[in-house]
């Protein structure tokens, strides 16, 4: 059985994966958000059984369970919340409800209950190798560690025969024919397993502050990640610990076992770094930490003297290996230099999955000392798992050249944000610096090795996600102690905010306690943590929930408009024909989609204009959509797309993974579905006539060569939205911010709330506000979304207009940016050239 479990709360992950494991023969996997468990979801073939949080943000429980539903039809459910959900019957009523902290025996019961109601097949999936298990410490250990895939060389490679560590007795080695894969499981000889079956029931955490989103909402304790248990000298899982060791897969008769042996190695193990033992974490000699907080806040920006991450490469080098297959992969364009060699980003080709991958450079490859470190390390990081950090999927050989193979994320480092001086917002700091630290907290009461973060080491996705690069290794050249990370991290968060007196007191405060010295300091991560919850908002999926309340009011307002409707026909009309036909009418428009047509152009004449700053300039008569286009027009494009696969609209720069995706945004299906149904996305109203978001410059570039239109330009852009006389703001020169759906009322924290300024907190259908209308008639430049256009600058694209989230909607703003860019702020519109057909 296919399981996946997902919370914001990565000790309640930590705390339900230890039981979840105990259960012989179910794949399991965790997610922190919607987004990623819909990506497990589709990595895994489907899902059986979906174990969810309730709140959590940016998708609750109950939109998730949605959109599982709507891939999955056969999926069954179980909510987890430590709220009171008795308000919501109608979301819960056929589903399971257990209340943080769960204890093990009731989610034992919960999926025995499932269970026996999702249809077992008989294979479900085709069987796999056994990976063989290593000696861990920890119960929490134990479900952690991945089977990773190592291609094993053919013997000419390595010549020497593999030496076994000195703590082990001798092991055989795997029978492998040459230069064939073999499965087996990263070794660590510094555990020992669990005696028995891994205690799950999670202890109770400190109170967590009360939520203010909703009144009535009770907060339970929330359980804490498992204990370390630390075992004596305890006999191998498949003699002495059977419980423990039916958290692996089941035996299949048609897939050999491999024996336990260390992998090859042309050098002694002793040559090898090794990583000290848990119970002696060690202290780094680095120099000595900021003494103040003001001289941290100016010392900042400075970073790490030495980073073990990545390093961006020129936009020109795309790398000797770029456009060629290499194994399993299709490598498109070298990314970065790593510590080991080049990154490229490459497409797994058998699920068309986006990966990172380093492979080992030739030069050191020819270094038996280098290579066993390289594949050391591969194996260290393959350990971790854990949603804060980037995953490891295989490492092995491949056309003689030696590699690893980790997640990929679109995005850019916080040390690249340094580097150009932008600075992140209060929202997106706050997130990252909770996975950062969650990441951290792993790393350290597992006593995992881990280079020290710096800011190259911090992702942050386009979509907004941050994520921390898999830091992990088999033996730490720099250790260092909670303390100091906690000042490195705290330091770099505050060279990426803006300047700390505009930053908001709770987040100010959290930083300063993390970069002093003395009594106020935040010691470890836990703290760090616990300020961290304090100051985040909670969002409560109060729209989601009232779902069933709106749908029964929707209904009774259609019978009511039939029975009036009905009348009124009766009197005015004679013929019972002419009444059947105009009644089925009625019916089809009241219960057909909720789409307008709003595919109308406006003619914007030739002639001078002011442009910018007053430049005038002068353009041909050219045809702009009228509205911004629409969540339904877009989803045709995808529709086409789906049925009849084209790369035909895709812009001649574009990269090779988008070619894959055939422009369906990640997050389309979300959306979407709940558009066509008129429900709310993460509690936020939304129909087909609201805008089309998420979309990257590639994506509006394809669908309007689709349309046989362009995007306009900066210059055709701005006269349309400016007029000839260059105004201000659509309406003229002074901003009237309740004409425009602009971030002047914006509350991410509740996205269910009502502008008060506006009327929208979020995106609006994009002929609802009639303000934001320029001198020719064109709606919603100056606030909704923000546009594309296709105006390039160097490698960039210039975005124009306001948003929903931004307070400036001035016209002559401009931004530039990525053209992989996405965001529930950005859409487009089109232009044409030649006038539009006539009107049928």
């Amino acid at each position: 059985m296919r399981i996946l479990l997902v919370d914001d709360d990565t000790a309640v992950v930590q705390a339900l994966l230890a039981i979840l494991k105990t259960l012989p023969g179910h794949e399991v996997r965790v997610a922190t958000t919607g987004a990623k468990a819909l990506e497990n979801a589709a990595t895994m073939g489907g899902v059986d059984l979906l174990i969810t949080d309730v709140v959590m943000d940016p998708m609750d429980g109950f939109t998730l369970r949605d959109s599982m539903v709507s891939q999955y039809p056969d999926v069954r459910t179980i909510l987890i919340s430590g709220y009171d959900l008795s308000d919501y019957p109608e979301q819960t009523k056929h589903h399971q409800l257990l209340q943080k902290p769960v204890e093990t025996e009731v989610l034992f019961a919960a999926i025995a209950k499932e269970m026996a109601i999702i249809p077992q097949a008989e294979p479900a999936r085709p069987a796999r190798a056994i990976p063989v298990q290593q000696p861990i410490e920890d119960p929490q250990d134990w479900v952690d560690q991945p089977t990773m895939r190592i291609e094993l060389p053919p013997p000419s490679m390595n010549p020497k025969q593999p030496t076994a560590r000195p703590s082990a007795a001798p092991q055989p080695r795997a029978s492998v024919a040459p230069g064939s894969p073999a499965t087996v499981r990263v070794a660590n000889s510094n555990r020992v397993p669990p005696a028995a079956q891994p205690v799950a029931k999670p202890q109770t955490a400190a109170p967590a502050p009360q939520p203010t989103a909703r009144p009535t909402a009770q907060p339970v304790a929330q359980p804490a990640a498992a204990r370390t248990v630390k075992a004596a000298a305890v006999p191998p899982p498949a003699v002495a610990a059977p419980k423990a060791a039916a958290s692996a897969a089941p035996k299949s008769p048609s897939a050999p076992v491999a024996p336990k042996a260390a992998p090859a190695a042309p050098k002694a193990v002793a040559a090898v770094p090794r990583a000290n033992p848990p119970s002696a974490v060690p202290v780094a000699k680095v120099a000595a930490p900021a003494p103040a907080y003001e001289e941290a806040v100016e010392d900042a920006g400075s970073g790490s003297a030495l980073s073990f991450a990545s390093v961006p490469v020129a936009p020109d080098d795309l790398g000797e290996l770029a456009g060629q297959p290499f194994g399993a992969y299709l490598l498109d364009r070298k990314i970065a230099n790593g510590r080991w060699g080049s990154v490229y980003f490459g497409v797994q080709l058998s699920i068309n999955r986006p990966v990172g991958i380093e492979i080992l450079d030739s030069d050191k490859a020819g270094d038996d000392d280098i290579r066993e470190r390289f594949i050391a390390d591969a194996r260290a990081k393959a350990q971790v798992q854990h949603p804060s950090l980037v995953a490891v999927y295989e490492a092995g050989e491949a056309d003689g050249r030696y590699f690893y193979a980790h997640e990929y994320v679109d995005g850019g480092t916080l040390a690249d944000l340094k580097a150009t001086g932008e600075k992140l917002d209060e929202i997106t700091a706050l997130k990252a610096l909770r996975v950062v630290s969650e990441g951290l907290a792993y790393l350290a009461s597992h006593h995992i090795p881990h280079y020290p973060p710096d800011a190259a080491s911090i992702y942050i996705g386009k979509n907004g996600q941050a994520h921390l690069t898999n830091i992990a290794t088999s033996s730490a050249e720099t250790p260092t102690t909670p303390e100091q990370e906690i000042q490195a991290v705290g330091r770099i968060m505050l060279s990426v905010l803006p300047a700390i007196q505009t930053v908001a007191q709770g987040l100010r405060d959290l930083l300063k306690a993390m970069v002093q010295t003395g009594p106020e300091q935040l010691t470890t991560w836990g703290k760090v943590l616990q300020g961290i919850k304090a100051i985040e908002p909670k969002v409560i999926p109060l729209e989601a929930a009232k779902i069933s309340a709106q749908d029964r009011a929707a209904i009774a307002a259609v019978e009511q408009a039939r029975k009036q409707q009905k009348r009124a026909l009766y009197f005015s009309i004679g013929s019972v024909g002419t009444l059947l036909v105009l009644v089925g009418g009625l019916a089809f428009y009241m219960l057909g989609s909720n789409e307008r047509n709003l595919e109308e152009q406006v003619q914007i004449p030739a002639g001078d204009f002011l442009f910018a700053h007053g430049e005038t300039k002068t353009l041909p008569d050219f045809w702009i959509d009228k509205y911004e286009v629409t969540l339904g027009q877009y989803g045709k494009f995808v529709k086409e797309l789906e049925a009849h696969p084209d790369s035909k609209y895709d812009h001649p720069m574009q990269p090779r993974i988008k070619t894959a995706t055939m422009h369906k945004p990640e997050h389309w299906d979300i959306y979407y579905q709940n558009a066509v149904q008129g429900r709310a996305a993460h509690s936020t109203p939304i129909d087909l006539n609201c805008p089309a978001m998420e979309v990257d410059f590639w994506d509006a570039y394809a669908y309007a060569k689709w349309k046989g239109r362009e995007l306009p330009t900066e210059e055709e852009w701005e006269k349309a939205a400016r007029g000839t006389k260059g105004v201000t703001y659509p309406w003229g020169e002074d901003l009237d911010p309740k004409k425009v759906n602009s971030g002047a009322d914006f509350n991410p924290s509740k996205p269910d709330a009502k502008g008060q300024i506006d009327g929208f907190n979020f995106w609006n259908p994009v002929d609802k506000v009639k303000g934001d209308k320029s001198p020719f008639g064109v709606v919603g430049m100056a606030g909704n979304v923000s546009e594309w256009t296709g105006t390039w600058e160097k490698t960039k694209v210039i975005l124009k207009g306001g948003s929903f989230a931004s307070k400036e909607v001035n016209l002559d703003k401009r931004a530039v940016m990525d053209p992989s860019k996405v965001d529930e702020s950005i859409g487009f519109r089109t232009v044409s050239h030649t006038p539009p057909a006539p009107k049928k």
